[in-house]
């Protein structure tokens, strides 16, 4: 029994070992015009780039694989893009002021209300302000249009809402993936559904023969 256990273990250790050899190297992106992405998979880790106009985003972490399934780990909390710095009492509306060295970045910031089974966008307006009425019985989440990920928890239903002064974290640059599972095709291409970080069809990943 105990041989089975030992020869078992060394089948995993080593199917494990041969799929991250597979895995490993570098995959660009390819479908979309003017971007420059890219995974570099190394061992059990990943590093991943992204150039688009203006914009870097970049991610690193582990990954565990089960059979064609890519599962992400980054190293960035997800759902965490924000900070709130102040909060005052406000009167049943919410007002939200985001701050930033680049007033152009605070300008992007969106404020999701789910209200009723009911959900609504308000965009920051050019001095980063976003007034939200009847806000007690709502719930509200903050994400960035330039930088997309999962949008992070301001305010629960029920929570009196308030006057909040919120700041731009650095992790805005980094991907979460959280949710975001790559498969691995026959011919050896990264493939993935549309999601929060890049919402198109017809998008892969070419593994790169240096």
């Amino acid at each position: 029994m105990k041989q089975l256990y030992i020869a078992i273990l060394f089948l995993f250790f080593n199917t494990s070992l041969t799929m991250a050899q597979q895995l490993s190297g570098h995959y660009k992106l390819r479908g979309i015009q003017d971007m420059a992405a890219g995974f570099e998979f190394k061992g059990d880790s990943f590093y991943f780039y992204c150039y688009y106009g203006a914009i870097d985003r970049f991610a690193e972490g582990t990954y565990t694989q089960t059979g064609n399934t890519i599962v992400l780990h980054s190293s960035k909390v997800s759902g965490d893009d924000f900070i709130v710095t102040k909060t005052n009492a406000a009167n049943g509306v919410a007002f939200i002021q985001v701050k930033d060295p680049n007033p152009y970045l605070a300008e992007y910031t969106v404020c999701i209300i789910q209200r009723g089974g009911a959900t609504e966008y308000v965009q920051a307006n050019a001095k980063g302000q976003m007034l939200i009425h009847q806000a007690k019985d709502a719930t509200l989440y903050l994400k960035h249009q330039l930088y997309a990920d999962i949008p992070m928890l301001l305010k629960a239903a029920g929570e009196a809402p308030a006057a909040y002064e919120v700041r731009l974290k650095p992790s805005l640059q980094q991907v979460s993936f959280k949710g975001i599972d790559l498969t691995i095709s026959a011919d050896g291409s990264l493939r993935w559904l549309p999601n929060y970080f890049i919402d198109a069809v017809g998008v892969w990943f070419e593994k790169i023969t240096e």
